[in-house]
């Protein structure tokens, strides 16, 4: 953590229950009245890797298992371009998929260096998750970076903003109880490849492939007045890029809402069966 104020946490392991102690950077809290910073924590106590959420005052609110561990060998330093096993590397697995979700969601992404990090690592992130965006999507890639210093002078840190640092640390996250399991998935799918082409291209093409099928699922949409979730769901386990689709649905309208600006309708026509059917059985 370099020389920055720190907090002592005291908290067990989720896996073995071994007492842990961990130091939380107090930068973290700048600027905000309340909030949960989301640590991965590898313990040396007892090896095992695990999520720690803390508050502002310095309190655990939870601990998590890491269920997905994704371990690629890093660049050269002599190499320019990033690849993702330097950004697994530097940012941890479960703050890659942030960023990975970030960027397919077009949430602003801003990066909280130190004074070792590269001053133009935002460019290399952005070249980076840029190149696995489809080619219509890629102009709106936003992501800044801001030293330790400045960012304790912003009045008050961005609500709608990724911020992470580059130890992992996730300071903000501007979704709420979202699963990040097709992100997830995506790195753990490059587990096993050292060519770095391989594993941008394995990236590429699921995210391909995602958009490739929230346009298909937007054009059944719009051919249909309302639609219930139960087809939805249908549609998502014939077609979509997962197995067994169940609860992705969720993922796919908040896909429809953040990226499909031009078409607001789409989330409206999509009818909770469940709920259809108890609203009918209190009129008839």
């Amino acid at each position: 953590m370099g020389i920055e104020e720190t907090k002592e946490v005291h908290l067990m392991c989720p896996t073995c229950r071994a007492r842990v102690t961990f130091q939380v950077p107090t930068y973290v809290f700048h600027g905000r009245e309340n909030g949960i910073a989301t640590i991965q924590v590898q313990s040396d106590v007892c090896a095992h890797q695990f999520l720690l959420m803390v508050d502002q005052n310095y309190s655990v609110r939870g601990t998590e298992k890491v269920d997905f561990e994704v371990t690629l060998e890093p660049q050269r330093q002599d190499i320019v371009d990033l690849n993702f096993g330097d950004v697994l590397f530097r940012f941890k697995s479960y703050a890659t998929a942030c960023l990975l979700h970030a960027v397919i969601f077009n949430y602003p992404i801003q990066i909280v260096t130190s004074a070792r990090d590269q001053p133009n690592l935002y460019q290399q992130l952005k070249t980076l998750f840029t190149s696995i965006l489809p080619p219509e999507w890629q102009k709106c890639v936003e992501i800044t970076q801001i030293s330790t210093r400045d960012f304790q002078k912003l009045p008050q840190s961005q609500k709608d903003v990724l911020i992470v640092d580059t130890e992992g640390i996730i300071i903000n996250m501007p979704w709420k109880e979202e699963k990040i399991q097709f992100e997830k998935n995506l790195l753990s799918a490059i587990t096993g490849y050292h060519n770095v082409k391989i594993q941008l291209d394995t990236i590429r093409v699921g995210v391909e492939e995602l958009f490739d099928f929230m346009q298909a699922a937007a054009d059944l949409v719009r051919g249909k007045n309302s639609i219930f979730d139960t087809e939805m769901d249908d549609f998502i386990d014939a077609k979509g890029p997962v197995k067994k689709g169940r609860g992705f649905l969720s993922y796919l309208l908040k896909l429809f809402d953040r990226r499909l600006l031009d078409d607001p309708s789409l989330c409206k026509k999509v009818r909770l069966k469940t709920i259809d059917s108890m609203l009918k059985s209190l009129w008839f």
